[in-house]
């Protein structure tokens, strides 16, 4: 085996290592059970599939991993499930991130709209530069 399989089945067989049994997994997954699984250990499990086999194709890897995948995969699609939910919960996490991005944008401009002081100072340094420009 090259190096480079060896460094891919050291970071399956850590993976590996974080996930709960394949069976609790599976429910998870299927159920969309965010207590039971974490978006990181769904990570990980895709990470020993890192994509959906087609029908006629054997999965390749360390044995721990083989016997795990075959058990997971008893629900039908588990991949694409697992994939499809991954996705969901990034875009929930990425929203409330964005959402409270433009609370603090919204805030700023709140102040600049209500701010008494700003419009005096942008009127001195609109003054200053007409004074600088009066000569040209």
């Amino acid at each position: 085996a090259s190096s480079e399989n060896g460094h891919s089945f050291d970071r399956v067989l850590r993976a590996l290592s974080r996930l709960p049994p394949a069976a609790d997994l599976t429910m998870a997954i299927a159920a969309l059970d965010e207590t039971a699984l974490s978006r990181a250990e769904l990570i990980d499990f895709m990470t020993l599939l890192p994509e959906p086999l087609g029908p006629h194709e054997e999965l390749e890897g360390p044995e721990d991993c083989v016997a795990y995948v075959k058990e997971a995969a008893t629900l039908p699609a588990v991949y694409e499930q697992a994939a499809c939910w991954s996705f969901a919960r990034r875009v929930r996490e990425d929203m409330g991130r964005a959402v409270e991005e433009l609370e603090a944008v919204r805030d700023i401009v709140d102040c600049i709209l209500t701010s008494r002081a700003l419009p005096t100072f942008l009127g001195l340094v609109l003054a200053v530069g007409n004074y600088l420009n009066g000569g040209t």
